[in-house]
């Protein structure tokens, strides 16, 4: 009985980590998509916009990182 509980338990365990993971990602498409929009609506500079950039795609590649670990 504990046995299955805990096997349950880890299965939830997955299930909200993808979850997690899936919102993640959508949350770094959303930024990019705001960068690009603040750029074209001239609220931001080119070189604005490449740091911006540059500091989102570093999160992501540390949160995937921490995805593979």
């Amino acid at each position: 009985m504990i046995n299955k509980l805990k096997s349950a338990n880890l299965q939830y365990n997955d299930k909200k980590e993808e979850q997690k993971e899936e919102l993640r990602i959508k949350v770094i498409d959303f930024e990019r998509c705001q960068i690009r929009a603040m750029y074209e609506l001239g609220e931001i500079s080119n070189k604005q916009a490449k740091e911006l950039r540059r500091f989102i795609n570093y999160i992501e590649s540390v949160t995937l990182y921490e995805q593979v670990e």
